[in-house]
């Protein structure tokens, strides 16, 4: 040890330190790493004439911005009529510099930043909540601009304030920066404790009574339920708040805004820079802090009677901030009596460097090079698109035709809507297609049938003309279906609380044949699950028949319809055609956090068929038609019948309404429109699968369609759809420019006439504001989503936890993550959207005149415009206020939009993927075949071949889901291969012919785990928590290891070391008490691997292995007390902790080592049978239950319509949710990570490099010497390890012990070497991208990602 110790660093550093670089402090906070730190310690608003031109075009620093409306104006906003030359719709006049004018707008945003003398705390955090995230809970999802609240300020001086406005370091990182050891880990850890469970909106079973309090008041009744030394000055302030909420009664707005100036003025912060400083701590969790700040000034997203304010959230997290700070510091030498903080951190100044971010990429293993975050590539992919998308619409005079269509198609005008509307077209020419906002105009509040709550149907901010009431037709089949409705969803409520109470889910567990049959469904056959609910639910929930009154007079009705017809230009007779469908989207699937997304941006993420359903009961209206008629001379054909349809995007479905009214005239026209569109989603399904890599069996539109709807109801599906990726234009204007062309779902197609319109544009700008608003949010969320995924994206929905079904995390604790997820952006080009206006340009500023929300859109560059005269054919592109003619021979003939190598590379990765899988398959198979041969009848245990059998069934479906739930991982090939190791372990273990034997798979059992919690070590939470698992594992492998080395020798002590040690590897092994955070903090890897391991094999070996040793332990009174008595108390202490938590995947840990608790007080019993059973039924619905925990967002709006509305939550008696937080900071103040990093300091690690300049051979070898080290199977080392610890016990068993106890500590040391310096994700991905730049012979990115845009028809 002392060699491998001290010698080998040593050797290393000789060896390889001239090759590799110092390793420098690392930040656990994105935007910092890497950054360099400036001399000054506060920012002037003087400085940005230093740092203008180097940012300009820079890439946006990752942030968030809100509400705040003083930023100045850009100087884009000059137009053509503010220049005094004559012009024809152009201007050559020189524009104001763009830096000079760029200067000014953020230098004018960095003077708000500058905390006035006067300015009151509340008015110091709305200045610093400008950056946080705006986006609302997830049931309410919505697509925005990240920056939203910055569009008075031009794209690029937006992206360079931002970057200079985060260039504050906090005060918790300057120490970080000091002393090496981070304050902000452990605080903002309490944080999260706190905040998760005070805007929980039902999915813990528990809450506080006293939680409508506020959270200043939360954080003060909780505090003092903790032990952690670190701490001792948050209780100390937390009784000083309690006085002061209940003895004084002060308002807890003032007394928060107190606090935080008073821990402001500790920090000897200058008030100037009080923004700053406070701004900083918020970034620190700004998905959490963003959270706050959108409940607070949207209540009724907050949870019921609990009112939200941010300023209590800056305070608690002040508080506990400043605790954990001077406790480091006090043990890093600083005497606060001695010294201010502001003197002892001075050292350290107060902001990073600003300067160009470095080329970041895309985590996904199927993206490509175009997903850029240089300003400069995306630029040149803008002018591509641009070229590509006007050469396709060309310039030639277009008309429209003259005869009466016989079927028109009202749809969205969303880009997924524009290839189904360009087949229905190439079907039958007598189709004409037009695109509508997708609530066609009507903005209402839908109140379902099925008692849902209301929702508004409209875009964003619209007031709804009226409220949408759906009800039965008199015949009492509503009622009669939610009356059954709430009985199945009471039922699957009843099973939820089960399954979290340990008796319940005992009970659970004997329904193991249908656990196990839901598992394997889930995994290989997903289509039978919903063959299974249609067999048997869907007829006793069969869905009524509703109706409703019209929401508005006719009148208004009229009015409203007009102004729709008279947009699209269909105002004559003639153009009505005889069937008109109004078809509204929505999509479904399941498993999945981000539904809404899916759904219509239009309708505030909701789904648009009532929208359609009501347009087309209107426009069939006799005193509508007689209203649209008289008011708005527009007369609708007698034989025109207008009909409402929803189209599922997902599904590829189409759902029509109300068709008992069709007039019987009609029915065969109305089939051979069905027919038209029957052909066109088959066509759209088709085209649809030539992107998803799974779908390269598919060879036919019925195949197609098959497959899309599997996409839509499996649970391990990831993608049920592409949504809006690869989204970068929209066409305003008449179908006829863009009929016959293949946009590839790329452009959103409102429809506009120019012709029909008056010169104010009083059409266009009924057009135009809603689809730039809605098309120009989604662009730019996917932009940032995907150039800047770990700053405006969750990641990857592998590890996703639904947290108070408000959010999603990674793992089980740290910040929330808003934004899109990366298979939602991975096909995706990142460029701002280009608008095509088909209107005259005089017109087109008339309407940005009026519309300034519309107009700083176009004039600060959030989006690109081109305008197309549709008289003259002309193009002209607008730049700083000026329209400039685009000349057509100009363009870049060679551009195109080829999704070709894109596609090639994303297939090869796919066939890599498919490979590894069934080489997992084999393996598992092996796996279990081959222990059991080699074992024979030999084995320790006859029932050992049955539960290695089990054991294997168990795993082989969880692969199965993993293939399509982890498709597009770029360590898929090392999660098959781990699942495979964790199965070997396993089944090692079960076939084992001795404990001897039993050591290496028990030991392989927790490598394995180990390294698929740490499965994404980019995150320090990712990597801390392998290290603590590891260190429990290791235990649990050394006390096997000494019940081993003492088994032979008979005598009453060594019986006890054996039975000790025999109960302490397995306890440790379950999570047990004292031990029962080990589960929740595994719960970091892909939802496959939890539920493997920490709901299958890992959780229940412990339970395997004392059945096996029972005549080992059995015999002795006391281990038989000692396991009932750990089981039980395990039971009831992760049963209380299960039920406060409010992330699902940490919920569902605690109530798995409950059970396993109970199971274990079975066991002591000498029940070992029953135990194995129950053991074998828990893994079946446990796994489930954790593969499923994406839907439980899905799941708690059910749950709460079986309550009619009622908190899902039970508030508890105070005494009983205190005990219940009191064992909760039991697990969460036992922390050992600043343990290790100060003891890992005691050794020079300095000459290792960071991770990503390692190469693939120096990883390697780093890799198999820590794993050697620290004791991995198989290896000689830990064979003499076991021999010399078996030979010393019997003569020297205090020199074993001390072996064993050196062992531990060396090899944790090397497991968190190997997390913090060797393995780490970014250089994964980083290097597999640059290879494929490479193979093309560069690393810029290629033209683009989808099929080429044919010449027009």
């Amino acid at each position: 040890h002392f060699f491998v110790f001290f010698f080998i660093p040593r050797m290393l550093r000789s060896s390889l330190g001239p090759l590799l670089l110092a390793r420098g402090p690392r930040s656990c906070s994105w935007p910092h790493r890497g950054a360099v730190i400036l001399p000054s310690a506060q920012i002037s608003v003087n400085e940005s004439s230093a740092w203008q031109g180097r940012l300009h075009y820079s890439t946006p620093r990752p942030a968030r911005s809100h509400d705040h409306g003083d930023a100045a104006h850009s100087a884009d906003s000059s137009s053509a009529a503010d220049c005094s030359c004559d012009h024809d719709h152009h201007c050559s006049a020189e524009a104001p510099s763009e830096n000079h004018c760029g200067r000014l707008a953020i230098d004018e945003a960095l003077k708000c930043d500058v905390t006035a003398e006067d300015a009151t705390m509340e008015d110091i955090v709305k200045q610093a909540a400008k950056l946080l995230p705006t986006q609302g809970i997830l049931e309410n999802f919505v697509h925005r601009n990240p920056y939203q609240k910055f569009e008075e300020m031009s794209f690029n001086d937006c992206n360079d304030y931002v970057h200079v406005a985060e260039s504050h370091m906090s005060p918790g990182e300057r120490v970080f920066r000091l002393v090496n050891v981070d304050p902000r880990s452990r605080a903002n850890h309490a944080v999260v404790d706190l905040a998760s469970v005070f805007l929980d909106r039902g999915a813990a079973k528990w809450v506080p009574r006293f939680r409508h309090r506020g959270f200043l008041y939360l954080f003060a009744s909780l505090e003092n339920l903790g032990f952690s030394p670190w701490r001792r000055p948050a209780r100390l302030a937390a009784k000083r708040v309690l006085e002061a909420l209940d003895k004084d009664k002060i308002d807890p707005q003032v007394l928060s805004a107190t606090i935080l100036r008073e821990n402001l003025e500790f920090l000897g912060i200058p008030k100037s820079a009080w923004t700053h400083t406070v701004r900083s701590m918020m970034m620190e969790l700004k998905g959490w802090a963003g959270m706050f700040h959108r409940m607070e000034t949207a209540p009724a997203e907050a949870p019921v009677n609990v009112k939200v304010s941010l300023l209590e959230f800056c305070a608690v997290q002040s508080l506990l901030l400043n605790a954990s700070i001077s406790s480091i510091g006090q043990q890093e030498g600083w005497v606060p009596a001695a010294m201010p903080f502001s003197a002892w951190i001075s050292k350290i100044p107060g902001r990073r460097e600003v300067h160009q971010e470095a080329h970041v990429l895309h985590p996904s293993a199927l993206s490509y090079a175009e997903q850029s975050s240089r300003a400069e590539e995306r630029s040149r992919l803008e002018e591509k698109f641009e070229s590509a998308i006007l050469r396709a619409i060309g310039d030639n005079s277009v008309s429209k035709d003259s005869d009466r269509p016989q079927l028109q198609l009202y749809t969205c005008i969303d880009d997924r809507e524009g290839s189904l509307r360009r087949h229905a077209e190439s079907i039958s020419p007598e189709v004409e297609t037009f695109g509508v906002a997708g609530f066609f105009g009507v903005p209402i509040e839908y109140r379902a049938a099925d008692g849902s709550d209301p929702v508004v149907l409209a875009p964003e901010g619209n007031v709804p003309c009226g409220t949408l009431v759906e009800g039965d037709r008199g015949d009492n089949s509503v009622a009669r279906f939610n009356r059954r409705r709430r009985l199945v969803y009471k039922m699957s409520l009843l099973w939820e609380k089960a399954s979290f109470s340990p008796v319940g889910s005992l009970g659970l567990s004997l329904l193991f044949p249908l656990s196990l049959a839901r598992l394997y469904v889930f995994g290989f056959a997903p289509t039978i699950r919903q063959k299974m609910k249609d067999l048997l639910l869907d007829p006793f929930l069969k869905t009524p028949r509703t109706d409703f009154q019209l929401p508005f007079p006719p009148d208004v009705g009229a009015t409203l319809l007009a102004r729709t017809f008279k947009n699209v230009g269909v105002q004559e007779t003639r153009r009505f055609a005889p069937v008109v469908i109004v078809m509204g989207h929505g999509a479904t699937s399941v498993n999945n956090p981000f539904m809404a997304a899916y759904n219509c941006g239009a309708c505030c993420g909701h789904e648009g068929g009532p929208n359609a359903r009501l347009f087309a009961r209107l426009a069939n209206d006799r005193v509508v038609r007689e209203h649209l008629k008289k008011n708005h001379d527009i007369t609708i054909p007698d034989d025109t019948v207008f009909i409402g349809a929803l189209h599922n995007t997902t599904a590829e479905t189409i759902t029509y309404y109300d068709l008992d009214a069709l007039p019987g005239s009609h029915s065969e026209r109305f089939a051979a429109a069905q027919g038209v569109l029957e052909q066109a989603r088959g066509k759209n399904a088709f085209e649809r699968c030539q992107r998803f890599l799974l779908a390269a069996e598919v060879k036919t539109e019925k195949e197609a369609l098959r497959h899309v709807l599997l996409r839509s109801i499996d649970p391990a599906e990831a993608r049920p759809e592409l949504n809006h990726a690869t989204n970068a234009a929209v066409v305003v204007g008449r179908r006829e420019l863009t009929k016959g062309r293949f946009l590839d779902r790329r452009a959103f197609l409102p429809s506009y006439d120019p012709f029909a319109d008056d010169e104010r544009g009083t059409n266009l700008e009924l057009v135009l504001a809603p689809a730039l608003v809605v098309a120009s949010g989604i662009n730019l969320e996917y932009l940032y989503s995907t150039i800047s995924h770990e700053h405006h994206g969750p990641g990857t929905k592998a590890p996703l936890n639904v947290v108070g079904n408000i959010g999603v995390l990674q793992g089980t604790r740290g910040d929330l993550r808003p934004g899109l997820p990366t298979q939602m952006t991975e096909m995706h080009v990142p460029i701002r959207a280009l608008i095509v206006i088909d209107a005259p340009v005089d017109r087109v500023r008339a309407v940005l005149g009026r519309r300034e929300d519309i107009h700083r859109l176009i004039r600060n560059e959030w989006v690109r415009c081109v305008v197309r005269d549709p008289s003259s054919n002309q193009y002209f592109r607008y730049r700083g206020g000026l329209y400039m003619p685009v000349e057509m021979d100009m363009l870049d003939m060679s551009a195109n939009l080829t999704f070709k190598e894109h596609r090639e590379h994303a297939l090869g990765v796919t066939r890599k993927e498919t490979m590894m899988y069934w080489m997992g398959i084999g393996g598992m198979v092996l796996s279990c075949a081959l222990p059991i041969y080699m074992s024979g009848v030999y084995v320790m245990d006859t029932r050992g071949l049955l539960v290695s059998i089990c054991g294997t069934a168990l795993s082989l479906p969880v692969l199965a889901f993993a293939r399509r739930y982890l498709h597009g991982e770029h360590l898929f090939g090392r999660f098959s291969l781990l699942t495979v190791g964790l199965t070997l372990g396993f089944n090692l273990v079960s076939c084992a012919t001795s404990m001897h034997h039993a050591l290496a798979g028990w030991s392989l059992l927790g490598f394995a785990s180990t390294f698929l919690i740490g499965f994404y070590s980019d995150r320090q939470s990712v990597r801390n928590n392998a290290t603590f698992a590891f260190a429990a594992y290791q235990i649990s492998d050394l006390a096997l290891l000494a019940a081993v080395a003492c088994a032979h020798m008979a005598s009453p002590a060594n019986a006890s070391i054996v039975a000790g040690g025999l109960l302490l590897s397995s306890l440790y092994k379950s999570s047990q008490f004292p031990l029962t955070a080990l589960f929740a903090r595994s719960m970091e890897g892909p939802t496959p691997a939890s539920a493997l391991g920490y709901a299958g094999l890992s959780a229940h070996v412990g339970v395997v292995f004392l059945a096996y040793t029972m005549p080992l332990w059995f015999q002795l009174d006391w281990a038989r007390f000692a396991l009932g008595a750990a089981g039980l108390f395990t039971a009831a202490y992760g049963t209380m902790m299960a039920k406060i938590r409010a992330d699902r995947k940490g919920a569902i840990a605690n109530a798995t080592s409950a059970t396993v608790g109970l199971i274990y007080a079975v066991l002591a019993t000498g029940h070992e049978d029953a135990a194995l059973v129950l053991s074998f039924g828990h893994a079946a619905f446990r796994m489930t239950q954790i593969l499923r925990s994406p839907s439980h967002l899905a799941d708690s709006r059910r749950y709460r319509d079986a309550l009619n509305n009622k908190p899902l939550a039970k508030a508890v008696p105070d005494w009983l949710y205190k005990l219940s937080w009191v064992f909760r900071r039991m697990d969460t103040d036992f922390h050992v990570m600043n343990a290790l990093q100060r003891s890992s300091r005691l050794f020079n690690m300095s000459f290792i490099p960071k991770s990503d300049m390692l190469s693939r051979l120096q990883q390697a070898a780093l890799t198999a010497g820590c794993l050697v080290v620290a004791n991995f199977p198989f290896t000689p080392y830990s064979m003499m390890l076991e021999h010399s610890v078996i030979s010393l016990f019997p003569e020297h068993p205090y020199l074993a012990a001390a072996l064993m106890v050196g062992e531990f500590g060396l090899s944790v040391l090397a497991i968190r070497f190997l997390f913090f310096n060797v393995l780490d994700a970014r250089r994964r991905f980083s290097s597999a991208k640059c290879l494929v730049g490479r193979s093309k012979g560069t690393t810029k990115p290629q033209a683009s990602d989808s099929p080429t845009l044919p010449p027009k028809h």
